[in-house]
């Protein structure tokens, strides 16, 4: 699915993400729920893509109630399609909107599990990053810094061997950030 508005994050000094232009997080929204309310009819992909967005992007806008029942409706939808690569992208964002509504132990479990099915299935290689990032963040916010480091390393390993300078890049902030913590704590 294709939107044309700007999703792009940065990190903030507490490693939360924050939008870039966060006008565009709100068109986004809007385009989305416009284009759902005009269809007549999607089917469990369309469906599943658009509520998997929408959670991310209320994620991003502070809307932690909001991006739950998003990604929530997300992870049933890949669970029906009993698509291990969806069923992990939107567990990961499940257990992350959770992490964002403070509420710990779900979204610890989540993360758990998705790693664990990360782990089992080679293929799923492109998203365990993912899940090791968020899952570092969730307990650096705990104060569980060398845990914390543990994961954010796990991602970076994954993040350089798919080459893509950005997700490095965010990586190895969250790093120096953790062990800049770790140093003074």
């Amino acid at each position: 699915m294709h939107i044309p508005f700007n999703l792009s994050t940065k990190f903030g000094p507490d490693l939360k993400e924050l939008p870039v232009d966060k006008d565009q997080f709100v068109l986004a929204r809007k385009f989305i729920l416009d284009e759902m309310s005009a269809k007549d009819s999607m089917d469990a992909h369309e469906l599943r893509d658009r509520y998997s967005l929408l959670g991310y992007i209320c994620r991003i806008l502070g809307l932690s109630k909001e991006s739950i029942d998003y990604a929530n409706k997300a992870f049933k939808i890949s669970l029906k399609l009993n698509m291990v690569l969806l069923i992990a992208i939107d567990q990961i964002r499940l257990a992350t909107s959770y992490h964002h509504d403070d509420q710990i132990e779900k979204a610890e479990d989540l993360f758990l599990d998705s790693i664990n099915i990360c782990e089992q299935f080679q293929p799923l290689d492109e998203v365990i990053d993912f899940a090791y990032q968020h899952y570092a963040k969730l307990l650096f916010d705990q104060n569980k810094l060398q845990q914390s480091k543990e994961n954010f390393e796990k991602a970076l390993h994954f993040r350089k061997k798919k080459g893509i300078d950005d997700l490095t890049q965010s990586t190895e902030f969250a790093l120096d950030l953790v062990n800049k913590k770790i140093q003074y704590h």
